[in-house]
């Protein structure tokens, strides 16, 4: 399951209450003039992905929670804003957000949001396992005035549902239940990483994915920063070289890893109607101030 993370460096999260469909936000009854208008300012960001997200309480409040989460890996960011009508957005610039200026500091979050997907629409394994998830976090971390917990569309992964990902931290974890979920929020709360569930970190490629899990692995730290990605090099097209610097002590790790792309398939969704091809990552080598 790890290293299967699709790269996302920044995330819409917009709030809707009404039915999400396959195509949630293309379906929606979002006014035509906003949907365009997001369509066309993601295509000005940096691996963006637009999620349609509810809570099940914060509708009462009458108003439209939208958020801005940045994952990059150093500084992660996270923009909280409380909209009066979808059209709120058209006065936003999504640009100047992602680039952190600072007209928009008084936006930032401190907290983390906790995403569940639960779209059943796009696969029924999500809303059956996900709705589960998410009121099991939901009683961990409720009576917020803006909740950290939030459903969401489809966020890329059916047959690890349930998707569970942590923002702005940009890590995702698949095949989550209430157990695994709490030991997620857990972990977070002592600065860690939960290794187990987890299919990687977003603002990475899939072999630096693969990289990060097996230095986990081998060293046993799960400090959430302590590890920051150096380089990546292309040995041959089936073998690379990464690594990684501690933060405070500048060690350096170094690991070779193979990239095995099997002819084995395995089912897109729970519909079994698509299916795609299984990549394996297979630790060669590991050394540390090598």
């Amino acid at each position: 399951m790890f290293a299967t993370a699709v790269r996302t460096d920044v995330y819409l999260l917009l709030e809707y209450e009404g039915v999400w469909e396959e195509k949630a936000f293309e379906k929606s009854t979002i006014d035509d003039e906003v949907k365009a208008w997001l369509t066309s300012k993601m295509k000005e960001l940096p691996a963006p992905r637009l999620l349609l997200i509810r809570s099940g309480s914060s509708a009462r409040l009458g108003k439209i929670h939208f958020f801005v989460a940045v994952t990059q890996e150093k500084s992660p960011s996270l923009y909280a804003f409380q909209l009066q009508s979808y059209e709120d957005l058209l006065r936003l610039d999504l640009s100047a957000i992602v680039a952190g200026d600072s007209k928009y500091q008084a936006h930032l979050r401190q907290e983390p949001l906790f995403i569940v997907c639960t779209n059943g629409r796009r696969d029924p394994d999500c809303a059956r396992h996900g709705v589960v998830v998410f009121n099991a976090l939901a009683d961990e971390l409720g009576n917020e005035a803006v909740p950290s917990v939030w459903q969401s569309t489809h966020v890329g992964g059916h047959r690890f549902a349930t998707n569970m990902t942590l923002l702005p931290l940009g890590l995702l974890f698949g095949r989550v239940d209430p157990e695994s979920a709490i030991k997620v929020v857990d972990s977070y709360r002592r600065g860690e990483v939960y290794l187990p569930n987890l299919r990687g970190r977003v603002c990475y490629n899939e072999i630096v994915q693969a990289g990060e899990y097996f230095l986990r692995q081998k060293t046993g730290d799960m400090g959430l920063d302590i590890y920051s990605f150096q380089s990546l090099q292309e040995l041959t097209p089936e073998e690379w070289e990464l690594r990684f610097v501690t933060a405070k002590s500048g060690e350096v790790h170094r690991l070779r890893i193979a990239v095995d792309k099997t002819d084995r398939m395995a089912f897109e969704s729970c519909r079994a109607d698509k299916q795609t091809a299984i990549t394996r990552y297979n630790l060669l080598d590991y050394r540390e101030n090598g």
